[in-house]
C-alpha cells in the first residue's frame, strides 16, 4: 500500500533558459529570440530555492517503472503541438519509441 506524498515528474535538472534554449533548438527559430541574463542581480532571484527539482525516487522505488527524462518530453510535446518533426531531425531516439 503506497501512502504518503509522490513526486512524478521528468527525469533530469534544466534551468528555464536551458529549456528556452532547447525549444528554439527543436523547433529551428532563431536564437537570438532568447537572452540569458544574470538572474543573481535580480531582486526576486533571492526568494527562488537554488534546486527545485522533484525527487521520483519513491515514486521510482514503489511503481517499478522508468521514467523519461525532460528532454524527451519536450520533443513529445512539441511533437504533438506539431513544432517539431522527429523525421527531420534525424531523432533516432524518438524514433525508435
Amino acid at each position: 500500500n503506497a501512502t504518503g506524498i509522490y513526486h512524478v515528474a521528468n527525469t533530469g535538472t534544466v534551468s528555464q533558459y536551458g529549456m528556452a534554449a532547447k525549444m528554439i533548438e527543436l523547433t529551428g527559430y532563431n536564437k537570438k529570440l532568447i537572452t540569458k541574463m544574470n538572474v543573481k542581480t535580480q531582486e526576486w532571484f533571492k526568494t527562488i530555492p537554488k534546486n527545485s527539482s522533484l525527487s521520483i525516487d519513491k515514486y521510482v522505488a514503489q511503481t517499478g517503472k522508468e521514467i523519461r527524462s525532460w528532454e524527451d518530453a519536450l520533443k513529445h510535446c512539441l511533437f504533438t503541438m506539431s513544432l517539431y518533426d522527429p523525421e527531420l531531425a534525424k531523432d533516432e531516439v524518438y524514433n525508435n519509441q
